[in-house]
């Protein structure tokens, strides 16, 4: 009796192709920690529970300091540069359905809305 082999590896590396393909596609971006739907002072560094993670800024009075940032180990704002185009989607890690896309992208200046996938 002829066994058929399924080769694991070449499976999971296709899955991972798609994957990649699908992200690249939609423009995800990852996932953030926290958001801040409210301005913050960068100037001024976060509380402990906010160090060395991801957050993203979506109501600064600046438009141009909306965005990305990777919070320091010692709780200082670090913008996270990398190239950025309009529809670029982000997740909220620990909420399975709440997203966070850019809409608009002027002269360095970053404008996100939520939405919920149900």
């Amino acid at each position: 009796m002829a066994f058929e082999y399924l080769n694991v590896n070449a499976l999971l590396n296709r899955f991972n192709a798609h994957q990649q393909h699908m992200e690249r596609y939609i423009g995800f971006l990852g996932t953030v920690d926290f958001v801040f739907e409210t301005d913050q002072v960068l100037s001024k560094p976060l509380p402990p529970r906010y160090w060395q993670s991801k957050v993203l800024l979506m109501a600064q009075a600046d438009e141009t300091q909306n965005g990305l940032y990777e919070i320091t180990e010692t709780g200082l704002w670090q913008r996270i540069e990398g190239e950025l185009e309009v529809g670029n989607v982000t997740a909220l890690r620990g909420e399975p359905s709440k997203f966070f896309k850019l809409v608009d992208l002027n002269a360095n200046k970053q404008r996100w809305q939520a939405f919920n996938l149900i």
